[in-house]
């Protein structure tokens, strides 16, 4: 059996967050002969179809998607993020293009006439983002995830844009958004250990996209966005308190 199929279902394991004893429970086995099949990497393809059925993965994504390894992200040098630091529009339409929002589509929410969004396109192609074709048809050459450097260039913009999809989840609680906001004491070891649980949580959702967009027609995806913020709040800093409004003057 194939190693590179049996490291390609791992993932698939590892995203549905499905364990070995997970397997044996659902397959009737002891959990040391699941162990075993994935040391081995090596079954029959009844067994392989079996693994597949109790972990919820459909055998014919898992042999679609065994060559295609969840990308480590495309990388943007530093002299076109400051580039696109001077043009915030133009990132803007860099950002809505990966997230598949098409030519027709940025200009009727933002009101653009079919020149500026020509323009805006061309620019993308002098800094070698995208590839263009006919009048707005164009092929990106980055591609999602895209590895920002949050530090640099365009930092004071990434700050900006994570307010707004907060101050948008806020108000969007009931419908699409999620919020979650609170503040307890606790160890730093605490701390320590709810931030490793949060990072390997990105890491699983990172991997679910994976597998979404390998196995699902790209009109049925939805993009999402993921922001974590957690620390010693400063909440001194944060906070602004006026002198008391009844506070008598002193004369001087």
């Amino acid at each position: 059996m194939n190693k590179l199929l049996f490291e390609t279902l791992k993932r698939g394991l590892k995203a549905k967050n499905v364990t070995y004893g997970d397997l044996a429970r659902r397959m009737k086995l002891s959990e040391p002969t699941i162990k075993r099949i994935f040391q081995e990497k090596d079954c029959k393809f009844g067994r392989l179809v079996d693994i597949c059925n109790a972990a919820g993965i459909e055998i014919e994504h898992l042999i679609g998607s065994m060559n295609r390894a969840p990308e480590q992200g495309s990388k943007v040098t530093l002299d076109v993020q400051r580039k696109l630091a001077q043009n915030q529009s133009l990132f803007f339409v860099l950002i809505l293009v990966l997230e598949k929002f098409s030519p027709e589509s940025i200009m009727r929410i933002h009101g653009l006439s079919e020149a500026s969004m020509f323009l805006y396109l061309r620019d993308l192609e002098k800094l070698g983002l995208i590839e263009l074709g006919r009048g707005l048809n164009f092929r990106l050459i980055v591609e999602q995830p895209v590895q920002w450097n949050f530090d640099g260039p365009l930092h004071a913009t990434f700050i900006m844009m994570n307010r707004n999809f907060i101050s948008w989840c806020i108000g969007h609680r009931r419908d699409d958004g999620n919020f979650i906001s609170f503040s307890r004491p606790m160890r730093r070891q605490t701390a320590d250990l709810l931030r490793q649980e949060a990072e390997e949580l990105a890491e699983r959702a990172k991997l679910l996209s994976h597998y979404d967009q390998q196995t699902t027609p790209e009109d049925d995806l939805v993009g999402y966005k993921w922001a974590w913020g957690f620390g010693a709040s400063p909440f001194g800093e944060m906070m602004h308190v006026d002198p008391h409004p009844r506070e008598k003057p002193v004369i001087a």
